[in-house]
């Protein structure tokens, strides 16, 4: 499970911060390697932008260890799962090449509750749009879990 942003510091690594909880509340941790990724390499080795780690805090969800890395053609092989936050990233994803087997796809294609294709890049937002970005990253990673679960 690859989740794939434009800088790795605000809606991927809350994307697998939420995955990996609700995995881990499900007791289904143990099948999934989750992590994520950016398509830009503005942020590499950083941490997760801090207004995103203090929502996670608010949330249980925890984001203080992650670390910024660049997406690369080898994720694509390595994945089975590919998920971009938005049309922008799902183009710079699909650029670099599919490996045979494997999709990439929109997170909001799990969005139980709107049709909007792209999770908004809440960067220049305030504490509002970090939420919002949350919640659609909730309602679709529980959806996603529920479809992977399905096809076990």
């Amino acid at each position: 499970m690859l989740f794939v942003c434009l800088g790795n510091i605000c809606r991927s690594p809350m994307a697998e911060a939420v995955f990996r909880k609700l995995a881990s509340d499900r007791g289904v941790l143990d099948q999934f390697r989750i992590e994520s990724r950016g398509t830009g390499a503005w942020h590499v080795g950083d941490g997760a932008d801090p207004r995103m780690v203090a929502l996670g805090q608010t949330h249980a969800v925890d984001l203080t260890g992650h670390v910024v890395r660049q997406v690369s053609p080898q994720d694509l092989r390595d994945f089975d799962v590919v998920l971009a936050m938005d049309r922008h990233n799902l183009r710079d994803l699909q650029s670099l090449g599919v490996a045979r087997g494997r999709e990439i796809v929109l997170m909001r294609a799990y969005d139980t509750e709107d049709t909007e294709p792209d999770v908004p890049d809440p960067y220049r937002d305030g504490p509002e749009g970090f939420e919002h970005v949350y919640q659609i990253l909730l309602r679709s990673c529980g959806s996603l879990l529920d479809d992977l679960l399905k096809g076990e």
